[in-house]
C-alpha cells in the first residue's frame, strides 16, 4: 500500500504541530495578525527562530503574510488547523 501525497502532507502537518514554538505561533495568530518581532516577544524566542518556524508554516499554507509599510504581518490562513487542534485536545481528554 502506498501513501498518497495528501496523506504525506497530513503527516507533515502533524509533525509541524508537534513543535511547541509553532503551536504557540498558531495559538497567537488565531487571535490577531502579528509581525515577527511581536511573535518573538510573546513566545520569548529570537526573531530568526520565529522566522524559521513561520517559513515552515507558510510552506504548508497554514499561515500567510502581507507587507504593511516596512513590516511583514503574518496571519492564520488555514483556520481549519484550529479545529484540528481542538479535535486533538478533545480526543486526548481524560475520561473517568
Amino acid at each position: 500500500m502506498k501513501i498518497s501525497e495528501m496523506e504525506k502532507r497530513a503527516m507533515k502537518l502533524f509533525s509541524l504541530l508537534s513543535n511547541s514554538t509553532r503551536f504557540m505561533i498558531i495559538k497567537i495568530l488565531r487571535v490577531s495578525d502579528e509581525n515577527v518581532g511581536t511573535l518573538a516577544e510573546l513566545i520569548n524566542k529570537d526573531e530568526s527562530t520565529i522566522s524559521k518556524h513561520l517559513r515552515l508554516l507558510r510552506d504548508l499554507d497554514i499561515v500567510s503574510f502581507k507587507t504593511n509599510e516596512n513590516r511583514v504581518i503574518y496571519s492564520l490562513k488555514k483556520r481549519e488547523t484550529l479545529k484540528l487542534i481542538i479535535d486533538a485536545m478533545e480526543c486526548m481528554k481524560r475520561t473517568e
